[in-house]
C-alpha cells in the first residue's frame, strides 16, 4: 500500500518570499545565463535552486506554484546539460530559465 505525503499549502506571500530568497542566491549564475554563458561551476547552486522551486511548486498557490514548478524542471534540465557539457542545449535551456524567472517574479509581485 502506497502512502501519500501531504503537502502543506503556503500563502502567496510565503511562497514568494521563498522564491525571492532562492533567486537572490542564484543572482550571479542567472545573470551569466542571461548573458549567454554556461556557468558550469554553478551546478550545485542550480540543483539547490531546483529543489526549492519544486517545493514551492507543490505548496505554492496558482501561477506562483505553476511557474516555480516549471522553473524547478528547467533547472533540472540545465544541470543535466551542464554536467554533460552540452553547451548549445545549456544555452537554450538558459533562455527558457531566464523567461521563467521573469514570469515567476511577475506572478509574485503583481497586484
Amino acid at each position: 500500500m502506497e502512502s501519500a505525503t501531504a503537502v502543506a499549502r503556503v500563502s502567496k506571500n510565503e511562497a514568494c518570499a521563498q522564491v525571492d530568497a532562492a533567486l537572490d542566491r542564484l543572482e550571479v549564475p542567472l545573470q551569466l545565463l542571461a548573458d549567454g554563458g554556461t556557468p558550469v561551476s554553478w551546478t550545485d547552486a542550480f540543483e539547490d535552486g531546483a529543489v526549492t522551486f519544486h517545493k514551492v511548486g507543490r505548496a505554492g498557490p496558482g501561477t506562483v506554484g505553476y511557474f516555480a514548478e516549471g522553473l524547478g524542471g528547467d533547472l533540472d534540465r540545465l544541470v543535466a546539460a551542464l554536467n554533460s557539457e552540452q553547451t548549445a542545449s545549456a544555452k537554450a535551456v538558459g533562455d527558457v530559465v531566464t523567461n521563467r524567472v521573469r514570469n515567476l517574479k511577475n506572478a509574485c509581485h503583481q497586484g
